[in-house]
């Protein structure tokens, strides 16, 4: 689940962002979300919806609130925070999404995920590779 858009940063500046992140002490216990469904950004994104969880957006809150120094003098575009689980990004054409969306829509797809930590990712051109992890509060 997406906590903060992703970022660009010159690669010499990569053991930086780890270690900043790195440095993030979870206020949030492990916890788990359910997921029901399935959802759509638009034309190109196709996602996975998780139910509401106030623990989520506890660290939602806590760690956008600890990347804002991190990223004090540029510009952001402003990210409202709508908790998903991608599925497809782009890369699916809009009229593959379409079939696929109306594919899904007559499934009923439910699980439950259990939280342990956060994941700082890197894409590498081709997919996302995870950089460090940081734990969450263990109960």
């Amino acid at each position: 689940i997406t906590l903060i858009p992703p970022f660009a940063k010159p690669d010499h500046q990569a053991r930086e962002v780890i270690e900043y992140f790195e440095a993030f002490s979870s206020p949030v216990q492990i916890f788990e979300v359910e997921i029901k469904g399935f959802g759509a950004f638009g034309t190109r994104t196709f996602f996975a919806q998780p139910e509401n969880q106030p623990l989520l957006y506890e660290l939602y809150a806590a760690i956008s609130d600890y990347f804002e120094d991190f990223f004090v003098g540029e510009k952001r575009s402003q990210y409202s925070f709508n908790p998903h689980m991608t599925i497809a990004n782009r890369d699916i054409n809009e009229e593959d999404l379409n079939e696929v969306a109306k594919e899904f829509s007559k499934k009923n797809y439910h699980a439950i995920l259990k939280f342990k930590s956060i994941s700082l990712f890197k894409f590498d051109g081709k997919k996302w590779q995870v950089m460090s992890k940081v734990p969450l509060l263990d109960q």
